[in-house]
């Protein structure tokens, strides 16, 4: 049974590995070691494949009780006073909630607001009590508008915000939360920092979370537990996390543009000229009316709130979707009139989470499949996939290993490695930040503006403000409601 006495997490000796392909088994955590005290907010950091997904699954007993099969375990986790080894997934889950990297993982129904249910109907809480948390939580975190709608239709950063209240709403005690603040935008970000803040106060909840975008849990947590190749390397107050104020607003003063990328008398990489597309159902359009030109040479990051429709216009600049009306034009010819493998030659996309991209049973076929289906001999692909993987920092891995066996800032990398390989004249980006600590984010930025100096067309869209801002791109979009509302080249940065 789970206690309120002593502390809220005890960690003692736990190691965990994770078994091999054709290798090694691999280490995640070595030797950890400390508690977590009922109310504390805790952040743990580190690089990409440092171990702190790993730790989350162990505090809330997916480790071990559903680990690989093959994977070492050895060490005590007790949470609430519960030993991990002798409590079921469920019994740990009425006082540990959990929020994964990835909102599609744990969503499991197509309604809004049976999704924020689900979780309490399974617990046979009364219906005026359902309604009444949903109606609380929902308001909490301004996300009444979203309560009638389908979780199919929904954006990543809006499934994320659903996920995040269907965890809330079970009132849980502890929570842990792996990359919360990855798919929001700075507001809604923001918004999260401050109801987490409030939960805290309220409630006494002990929250343990783990962020890469240490400026969205500035003023937010007490203590960091740092991890290095699975240990425990630092374990202190948050001093000197990097951390800085992020804006509130949707001004991204962060983010100062470059001299102007604009052509004009030169035809653009890709133009849009009155775009327009609604889903099926939809109500509104998802990009509404979009006339803009994107040139070569030159980064342009997109910027916008949550379900602003970022990720609706990349799946029309590769014609994944094509206009309800105008046109979309890929070096000057109109994108319905190419054929896919044209299509495919001219523009790669990396889309916004890499579970939905990768497919092969290895690296090296995930690397070779793109590049082999447009042509490219072998042997040049041989000569390409060394330069991403080094530029990707990816050498370490066997490539033979299957993809979706690693880590989500691993899996990230070769998703958007898979797309370099092929070498398009222009490279779009969603959310390509998932999982990468910043010096991955930098080594990304730098290849990104490699490619540019030689002539590419790069497009970004993005929640990470220090990542745009580091790509120094010659041009901000910011998109509102299916429409571009600001344009740097229009209004001088």
């Amino acid at each position: 049974m789970p206690t309120d006495t002593g502390p809220a997490v005890r960690i003692r000796n736990l190691s965990y590995r994770y078994p091999g392909y054709n290798t090694a088994p691999s280490v995640a955590l070595d030797s950890i070691n400390f508690d977590i005290r009922y109310g504390e907010k805790v952040l743990v950091s580190g690089a990409s494949g440092s171990g702190k997904s790993s730790l989350l699954r162990c505090i809330n007993g997916i480790i071990p009780n559903s680990g690989r099969r093959g994977s070492e375990f050895s060490g005590e986790v007790f949470v609430a006073g519960m030993n991990t080894r002798s409590h079921s997934i469920a019994e740990i889950s009425g006082t540990v909630g959990t929020v994964f990297q990835n909102p599609d993982q744990q969503i499991v129904t197509n309604s809004v607001k049976s999704e924020i249910a689900f979780g309490l109907e399974n617990i046979c809480t009364p219906t005026e009590e359902i309604g009444n948390r949903i109606g609380n939580i929902t308001e909490l975190m301004h996300i009444e508008n979203l309560l009638d709608r389908e979780t199919s239709d929904l954006s990543w950063g809006e499934k994320q915000k659903v996920a995040i209240a269907s965890v809330l709403v079970m009132e849980p005690k502890i929570v842990v939360m792996d990359e919360p603040f990855s798919g929001l935008d700075p507001r809604s970000a923001a918004s999260l920092g401050e109801l987490l803040n409030t939960l805290n106060r309220r409630f006494n909840l002990t929250i343990v979370l783990a962020e890469h975008r240490t400026e969205q849990v500035s003023g937010l947590v007490g203590r960091v537990v740092k991890l290095e190749k699975g240990r425990i390397t630092y374990d202190g107050p948050p001093e000197g996390t990097g951390s800085v104020p992020i804006s509130k607003g949707t001004d991204y003063p962060f983010v100062r543009p470059a001299p102007s990328g604009r052509k004009e008398g030169f035809t653009p990489a890709i133009e849009l000229a009155g775009a327009s597309y609604t889903y099926p159902g939809s109500p509104s359009p998802a990009i509404d009316n979009i006339s803009i030109a994107f040139y070569d040479s030159a980064i342009t990051v997109l910027l916008g709130s949550n379900g602003s429709g970022k990720s609706t216009l990349s799946k029309h600049l590769n014609g994944i979707l094509r206009p309800d009306s105008g046109r979309v034009c890929l070096f000057g010819e109109e994108v319905t009139e190419q054929g896919k493998e044209s299509v495919t030659k001219k523009v790669g996309l990396v889309s916004q989470h890499a579970d939905h991209q990768l497919f092969e049973e290895s690296i090296s076929g995930e690397f070779s499949f793109g590049p082999a289906n447009i042509g490219v001999p072998e042997e040049e692909i041989n000569r390409r996939v060394p330069k991403v993987l080094s530029a990707l920092d990816l050498g370490h891995i066997d490539l033979n290993t299957p993809p979706l066996r690693l880590s989500a800032g691993e899996k990230q990398r070769i998703a958007i490695g898979s797309i370099l390989v092929m070498e398009t004249p222009v490279i779009v980006l969603d959310e390509p930040t998932l999982g990468l600590d910043n010096r991955l984010k930098d080594a990304l930025a730098a290849e990104l503006r490699r490619r540019a100096m030689k002539g590419g067309c790069i497009i970004v869209m993005t929640h990470d403000l220090e990542f745009a801002s580091t790509l120094r791109p010659e041009r901000v979009l910011v998109m509102e409601n299916g429409r571009i509302s600001r344009d740097s080249d229009k209004t001088g940065g």
